[in-house]
């Protein structure tokens, strides 16, 4: 399942009240220039095709400018689809929510120790690992999950608390390391590989020789960098995701980009009203700066937190607006001349998140991209020195602008953009 990926870095992000608290980064290929100078038709198509591949269904040019042509966008997707491709999108989605029989089988007190974590393959097979009885603890799984047929064995030699136990290990060994001439920017866990990935900066043979000696051979090693933190210009009121908002941006600009995108809209009940707030990552914006979308208002921001489990921010804004709306793109076909997604749940815990799901996001810089979850539990360092854990990563392409950005699949919630890294 996995496609030749150079990595930028899509963040998903889980929250607790006003706090964003576990990321998810995307990786692909790093864009020579602004891609949101794209037109709007090319980048309608260009999201299409993201999302296509991501689910699965036919991603040529060609066939998709026919479905368009006789079919209406279907609302819950955003996209053209035949009543086929629907239902086989349902049936995807359900077998999604029902993977988490096995993750919660896997993670039980009396098999985790010999659990190595799950994948979605291209072939749309489940394939999960064990280290002990492996065809025993596969038959009791059938008998649990709803589409047995599709559960695969995949052969692993540890345990997937064994592999976090470690990639936790060399990332907390960061300056010893260091000292040792070994910069170490990120680690994570590759649950089909059955192996711990670790970027440096270098990855010469003496860097992997001393590392698997330190942390045994359970390592792939390769040459990387620090992330980077990373039109919706005039979007009328209420305030929705994947909107744009101004202000000084707090994480040093890249190529002078001085905006994020709105991840989120609610309200909060507290001392005797309501206050309105609008999410976004918090690595944008300085506690009670104020931050501005277009003329239509303004809010400042009350609540930040960078570093750790949590890279959000809430504003609290003076509109007094609430939508569970995200702005995906400009569409003549739609009324108001743009696409809504509607949003009606959150899913934003990174436990349930698996290698192979698909995610989209829709972000300023890029507009609407989607890929596929690739790392879990990742540990990473910015360029600023801040450390972000239990982040995962996805191969949704995004850019410097679209920080904060919803994270999303169908109609759910499941995280925010953070940042984004190449090599």
């Amino acid at each position: 399942m996995f496609k030749t990926r150079s990595a930028l870095m899509t963040v998903s992000v889980c929250f607790t009240v006003l706090a964003l608290t576990t990321f998810a980064l995307a990786i692909g290929n790093a864009p020579a220039s602004d891609p949101g100078s794209q037109p709007g038709v090319e980048q309608r198509l260009a999201g299409e095709i993201s999302f296509r591949q991501a689910a699965g269904l036919n991603a040529d040019e060609n066939y998709i400018k026919s479905v368009d042509e006789q079919n209406s966008v279907d609302p819950d997707w955003g996209v053209a689809l035949t009543q086929s491709e629907r239902a086989f999108l349902e049936r995807q989605q359900d077998i999604g929510k029902n993977i988490k029989t096995i993750i919660e089988f896997g993670r039980s007190a009396e098999v985790k120790d010999s659990y190595a974590g799950l994948y979605k393959g291209d072939d749309d097979l489940v394939y999960v690992g064990f280290t002990q009885y492996a065809d025993a603890r596969l038959n009791e799984l059938k008998k649990q999950f709803k589409y047995p047929e599709l559960l695969r064995l995949f052969p692993a030699t540890y345990s997937e608390a064994d592999l976090r136990e470690t990639s936790k290990k060399i990332f907390d060994d960061r300056e010893m390391l260091k000292e040792n001439g070994i910069d170490v920017y990120a680690t994570g866990v590759r649950i089909s590989e059955n192996k711990v990935y670790v970027e440096v900066k270098t990855a010469d043979d003496e860097t992997i020789a001393f590392l698997k000696s330190m942390y045994g051979p359970a390592l792939t090693v390769t040459s990387g960098r620090p992330a980077e933190p990373v039109n919706r210009q005039n979007d009328p009121p209420p305030w929705k995701g994947g909107i744009k908002l101004w202000g000084t941006i707090t994480y040093p600009p890249y190529n002078n980009v001085n905006w994020c995108t709105s991840s989120l809209v609610g309200r909060r009940y507290e001392l005797g009203q309501y206050w309105y707030f609008v999410l976004t990552a918090g690595h944008c914006f300085q506690q009670w700066e104020t931050v501005t979308h277009s003329d239509w208002g303004s809010g400042q921001v009350a609540l930040r937190n960078y570093g750790g489990q949590s890279d959000a921010e809430a504003i609290f804004q003076t509109t007094h607006t609430v939508s569970n709306l995200i702005y995906i793109q400009e569409d003549p076909s739609m009324p108001s001349g743009v696409l809504y997604l509607d949003i009606t749940g959150v899913e934003s815990e990174y436990y349930w998140a698996y290698e192979g799901e698909g995610v989209c996001k829709s972000g300023v810089a890029t507009s609407w991209t989607c890929g596929e979850i690739t790392d879990l539990f990742w540990a990473q360092e910015y360029g600023d020195g801040t450390i972000l854990t239990n982040v995962i990563r996805s191969t949704a392409r995004n850019y410097p602008g679209d920080s904060g950005a919803p994270v999303y699949w169908g109609h759910e919630i499941r995280g925010i953009i953070s940042g984004w890294n190449y090599h």
